[in-house]
């Protein structure tokens, strides 16, 4: 039984039988931007309207480091996303049993699922991303109810969902950026108006932007949709990266203004290629965008390398990890960086950030 979104007119099927979950959304904004927006941007070149950042791979550190394997097995079927809090790591899974899971931080042991997958109550159907908005809690994305919730742990440890709020009809959004103030959030996720929606406790629109880049060509605007959005902890800033190119946009969250565009290092149009960026982390210091290079003999959507910036887009370092990724999470302060892989074998790693950048 698949699980239908409609988006600007458009009905997707989020077919809950397929083992290609992970994958899907992403095929999904693409067909959107066919069928509404006039293209993907494949064999297209896009113009952002003002000078582009660029970097050279030789220029910065390697930093080469072993992980250690937290949690694997049949604990581990499909992750897709992680978040992290003081205690516990949550994980958004793309089987079709647990879409939801609870893990001892230190330990990587199992402790809950959320098994009740509907459309009712405190129930969900397609978590996608996880953001953390408080030192227990994070919230995640139900891309098939359209609903934003908050996640913790409950006294007895269990997981604990509270706070379901619809989002706007208008736009695909896959990713929280930010909680605001009010008791709403920033999410990431295309418009015809942009990348980003801020949305009040009520899941109406406050303001939208991010604007979009424009075609070379003269010829409208170029919605490249497929990426990864992750916000800054202190909820100032926001990154997005281009999946399967490498193009990574940093925003102002107070005034929506775009601050830079980083453009390197292979120089891609945008969703030509099999290669390029995969995830994203953001820590309060430096964005860690996790890639896959022309050169390496891997499966799509798996990357072995993470490439570091600050905030201004200037460019860090390299980090080679032991194995193949399709996704990163950050602590800063204690100096750890998560990654999942679904396939061949799935697992849930640990690996240190290196000390030059403390």
């Amino acid at each position: 039984m698949g699980v239908e979104s409609e988006v600007q007119g458009v009905v997707f099927d989020f077919d809950d039988t397929s083992v290609l979950a992970v994958t899907r959304l992403r095929t999904v904004l693409c067909v959107l931007s066919i069928a509404s927006l006039g293209g993907c941007g494949s064999q297209r070149s896009i113009d952002y309207g003002h000078e582009l950042l660029s970097f050279h791979l030789e220029d910065a550190p390697v930093w080469t480091h072993s992980v250690r394997e937290l949690a694997a097995g049949v604990d581990v079927v499909q992750p897709m996303d992680l978040g992290i809090t003081v205690t516990a790591l949550f994980a958004t899974d793309a089987s079709n049993g647990s879409p939801l899971r609870l893990y001892g931080r230190e330990t990587g042991v199992l402790l809950d699922t959320v098994d009740a997958i509907g459309e009712g109550p405190g129930e969900v159907r397609r978590p996608w991303s996880l953001h953390r908005v408080t030192a227990t809690s994070v919230v995640s994305v139900d891309v098939a109810n359209r609903k934003v919730f908050h996640i913790d742990v409950a006294t007895g440890g269990q997981l604990n969902l509270s706070g379901f709020i619809p989002f706007p009809a208008e736009g695909m959004y896959t990713h929280v950026v930010a909680a605001t103030q009010t008791g709403g959030y920033i999410l990431g996720g295309p418009t015809v108006e942009g990348r980003f929606t801020e949305m009040d406790g009520r899941g109406q629109v406050v303001r939208r932007f991010g604007e979009l880049p424009e075609r070379r060509d003269g010829q409208g605007r170029d919605f490249d949709l497929r990426g990864e959005y992750r916000g800054r902890p202190d909820r100032k800033m926001a990154a997005f990266v281009m999946t399967n190119a490498d193009i990574i946009e940093l925003y102002d969250l107070e005034s929506g203004n775009r601050t830079a565009v980083v453009w390197g290092p292979w120089n891609h149009d945008p969703l030509s290629h099999g290669r390029g960026y995969i995830d994203l982390a953001a820590g309060e210091n430096y964005i860690y965008a996790l890639a896959a290079f022309q050169s390496e003999a891997l499966p799509s959507n798996m990357g072995s390398t993470v490439l570091v910036f600050n905030w201004t887009g200037e460019f860090q370092g390299q980090i080679r990890l032991e194995g193949e990724y399709t996704a990163v999470s950050v602590d800063e302060a204690a100096g750890e960086m998560y990654l999942s892989r679904h396939a061949p074998a799935p697992a849930i790693v640990v690996a240190d950030i290196p000390a030059e950048l403390d």
